[in-house]
């Protein structure tokens, strides 16, 4: 009983100490150095466009989780709602390990993955099984996902490595998403 407790609250410590080096470290210096994209992208823009879109879940994905962009990481958003990862920090911890199977070597990546290792131990069996996935979807890296906006969710999430709906844990937090 008290191993469980003391679990739940390491658990409760790593995702706060997360949070805090993400939104203290990371971003402000990934904010630096991340190629700015020209012509910001909004959740209100989003959920403008038609309901089959890939644009409109989108904007309905950030609305439920009550986020706005982060100029520069609009592309990191898309591949949570395509891959089934969610928004959380073993789910930030998990895609970077797909995207470091990938072949991304980008500062956020590196660094989510690296801090990654050493604290979050109950992850690495999905980890190890991500990058894995990662490393047989390397092509995925190179897709242009702001091009996609337009098409219909349906048959783009079809063809990504990994369908959001047949996922396990990752799909928890994205069940609220009307995909």
């Amino acid at each position: 009983m008290i191993f469980k407790v003391l679990w739940k609250i390491s658990i409760q410590f790593r995702n706060r100490y997360v949070e805090w080096i993400a939104v203290k470290l990371l971003f402000p210096v990934a904010g630096v150095i991340q190629k700015k994209s020209p012509g910001q992208i909004t959740v209100d823009g989003l959920l403008q466009l038609p309901e089959h879109t890939f644009g409109h879940k989108l904007g309905e994905h950030m609305r439920n989780y009550k986020l706005d962009f982060i100029p520069g990481f609009e592309e990191h958003d898309m591949k949570h709602l395509l891959l089934g990862y969610a928004v959380s920090v073993p789910g930030e911890i998990r895609l970077s390990a797909f995207e470091f199977g990938t072949g991304n070597r980008s500062f956020m990546t590196l660094s989510v993955f690296l801090l990654g290792i050493p604290i979050a131990m109950d992850l690495w069996p999905q980890m190890i099984e991500d990058f894995r996935e990662g490393k047989k979807n390397k092509s995925f890296r190179k897709l242009q996902l702001k091009k996609l906006i337009l098409s219909d969710f349906e048959n783009l999430y079809r063809i990504t490595p990994k369908n959001p709906l047949i996922q396990d844990e990752r799909n928890l937090e994205l069940n609220s998403v009307a995909i």
